[in-house]
């Protein structure tokens, strides 16, 4: 997940004077809020990025830059629950600067044209339902009230492989397989290689750093048979080590040993708002619609003024067993043999 990332739109409004030859480049302000959040009830917490839209006579570059022009001061994000048309649950989200707070408790804001620090997101760890509905409700500095509704995923049973399963990485092909979600449209899958790296001359088996490699093997695939409750997809062993061979490089591989520490899937599903964000996306990059106008953006905001997308995810983590044949592979193999990777500290890398 990982990773499924947060986006931000702006928006600039050309406005021409009839009958004239002049024209303004910026329209009359207006509060809009920018809202963007995944839901996720396998999570401990939720997230909601609240931003807002802004238009002014600076560089856009750098206006966003400044916190003042894209944060609102006083705005309030609340998530209200549904279980048909009756209001079940209520929770207030508090408003955490996620650049000052350790890594492992907030998300990382990328590297990127807007500020960095601050990076203001709101959350709660109050548990979901997946039986209900969800809402966002923004009421922004100026009492705009933006909102969005979503369905949750619900969770979904794992044919193969299963948790502690072997993996066979001999095989040509081996099928993936698992049933489907309620409400999913849209899956991913990544394969997360978790390995300790050691400097050569360590001599202390705590002297190691702990390294993971996620490989994407597909996101976004789409339920295509409604007909059939399973989906299948083909693994193929040798597109994995390649990925892993190429992720971590050969280069500067001689001053290390690499101990394999344990395989995890994690699979993704996603729901119909998901799925419609996909494709609007899919079809810009596709080049439909380039005619000169503007290209479309999904956008669910039900309420107020404001854009964005309100959507949700269903995640689980699996760890696979790897056994000593298929760990073999990874070692020795053709495509990985020069990355270093042994069984135990002192054992020489030897792949005669």
């Amino acid at each position: 997940m990982q990773n499924f990332k947060i986006l931000i739109a702006l928006c600039l409004l050309l406005v021409i004077q009839s009958c004239s030859t002049d024209f303004e480049l910026n329209a009359d302000w207006k509060e809009v809020a920018v809202v963007y959040s995944i839901l996720d009830q396998s999570q401990e917490r939720q997230y909601v990025r609240l931003t807002k839209a802004y238009l002014g006579e600076s560089s856009a570059i750098d206006m966003a830059q400044e916190a003042d022009s894209i944060y609102f001061q006083n705005a309030t994000v609340q998530l209200k629950g549904y279980s048909g048309d009756n209001l079940v649950q209520t929770v207030e989200l508090t408003k955490v600067d996620a650049a000052n707070v350790p890594v492992d408790f907030h998300p990382e804001k990328e590297e990127g044209t807007f500020a960095h620090n601050p990076y203001f997101v709101y959350h709660t760890d109050a548990d979901l339902d997946e039986n209900y509905v969800y809402e966002v409700v923004v009421n922004t500095d100026k009492d705009n009230e933006v909102t969005a509704r979503t369905s949750l995923v619900a969770d979904f049973d794992l044919i193969s492989p299963t948790n502690g399963d072997d993996i066979n990485w001999l095989s040509d092909n081996k099928k993936i397989k698992w049933k489907k979600s309620e409400n999913a449209g849209i899956y991913g899958l990544d394969i997360i290689l978790v390995y300790r790296e050691y400097a050569n001359n360590a001599t202390d088996e705590s002297d190691y750093e702990t390294k993971r490699v996620v490989y994407p093997i597909f996101s976004n695939l789409k339920d295509e048979d409604a007909l059939s409750p399973i989906i299948e997809f083909d693994f193929d062993p040798d597109l994995f080590f390649s990925y892993i061979a190429s992720t971590i490089g050969e280069e500067g591989s001689e001053n290390y040993k690499r101990i394999f520490r344990r395989l995890e899937y994690t699979f993704y599903a996603g729901n119909e708002d998901f799925t419609k964000y996909f494709d609007v996306a899919t079809a810009n990059r596709t080049g439909l619609g380039n005619s000169g106008q503007a290209q479309p953006v999904y956008n669910n905001i039900e309420s107020g003024d404001g854009i964005g997308l309100v959507a949700a995810r269903f995640s689980k983590t699996i760890e696979v067993n790897v056994p000593p044949s298929s760990l073999d592979e990874l070692i020795c193999g053709d495509i990985t043999s020069n990355l270093r990777f042994v069984r135990f500290l002192d054992q020489a890398v030897n792949c005669d």
